[in-house]
């Protein structure tokens, strides 16, 4: 299967194309009601005329969030590559292997009390540099086209994927009633890291129990609350940052699915769980699940390779460890 060369990148480029399409009409689809903020002080200040003059209001605030956020999160999966180029060679592991490494060196920070906006924007930085030095180091060398790719899973179900990140731009507590309208989101996953980073540091809190789990992941929610400023700025970014973790998920669990099967069992399997109700609920919302599972898929990745490292899938357990507890039995 060589399903990683110039040509599928192309066809990557086109699917993404495609997606983004996609997605605009997604959100026209899907956008309505007081789902934002912002659209909730638009109605009650100045009530529109009309509906589509509505609409036209919550779609730009769409695409401003998506503006506003996304340099930050690609910036820390550029980060999490960069790191993850010196810890495995396997391409599809390297930005899930780095971001473990990544969220583990930014937990010791907070811990230490020296997480601030200056030292989150640095440790972004210093794996993107990392991440130029490999590139450069390894221009000279001809390229190798592995087995797998992140293309296999990537993007399929494409109005399910459309449908997670615009519920990712809904502001907490203002959708998923089946979920108790993200409460968790509001008194644990977000409400931590905003103390944390008043405090000015990561510390037991004795009227907050989930204070005392591991909350590496909620750590990560720091950092990027500290590049933004305040958490209340870094709430969109955050759960975006949770929904690209489910979509890495999904392609870990493709190529698994693509070694026994074909490129197409790989695709439906990826699609299938982003289509699952849990995923696109939880994946939308600022929770820990979505990175539980993207590390417990790269432990499995890991196993089924020609040499399997030991140290790796045991590094990648105990980062899924680490976001969720009950979730090492479970893998």
């Amino acid at each position: 299967m060589n399903s990683e060369n110039p040509r599928s990148l192309l066809r990557l480029t086109g699917i993404s194309l495609g997606a983004s399409v996609l997605l605009l009409l997604s959100m026209k689809l899907a956008i309505h009601g007081d789902w934002t903020m912002q659209g909730v002080v638009y109605l009650e200040n100045q009530p529109p005329r009309d509906l589509h003059s509505h609409v036209a209001v919550q779609q730009m605030w769409v695409i401003l969030v998506f503006l506003d956020s996304l340099p930050l999160i690609g910036g820390l999966w550029l980060s999490a590559a960069g790191f993850g180029s010196f810890l495995t060679r396997r391409n599809v592991l390297r930005p899930i292997v780095g971001m473990a490494a990544l969220l583990q060196a930014n937990w010791l920070l907070a811990w230490a009390g020296g997480l601030n906006r200056f030292t989150a924007w640095g440790l972004i930085l210093l794996g993107i540099v990392l991440l130029i030095v490999r590139i450069a180091s390894q221009s000279k060398q001809p390229r190798q086209w592995g087995s797998t790719s992140p293309t296999v899973g990537s993007l399929a179900c494409v109005p399910v994927l459309g449908l997670l990140l615009v519920a990712c731009v809904c502001w907490p507590g203002g959708i998923w009633k089946v979920e108790a309208w993200g409460y968790d989101v509001m008194s644990y996953h977000l409400q931590l890291p905003k103390e944390w980073l008043a405090a000015g540091r990561m510390f037991g809190l004795h009227h907050n129990v989930y204070s005392y789990l591991p909350s590496l992941v909620e750590v990560g929610y720091m950092l990027i609350g500290a590049a933004q400023g305040t958490m209340y700025e870094g709430i969109y970014a955050a759960q975006l940052f949770h929904a690209s973790a489910a979509v890495y998920a999904a392609v870990l669990i493709g190529v698994l699915a693509a070694r026994w099967t074909n490129i197409a069992g790989g695709v439906a399997a990826a699609g299938l769980f982003l289509a699952t109700p849990w995923t696109v609920i939880t994946g939308s919302l600022a929770y820990n699940e979505m990175f539980a599972m993207a590390f417990g898929a790269a432990a499995l990745v890991a196993v089924f390779e020609e040499r399997p490292r030991s140290l790796l899938i045991g590094a990648m357990l105990g980062a899924s460890l680490l976001c969720k507890l009950t979730i090492g039995g479970m893998i």
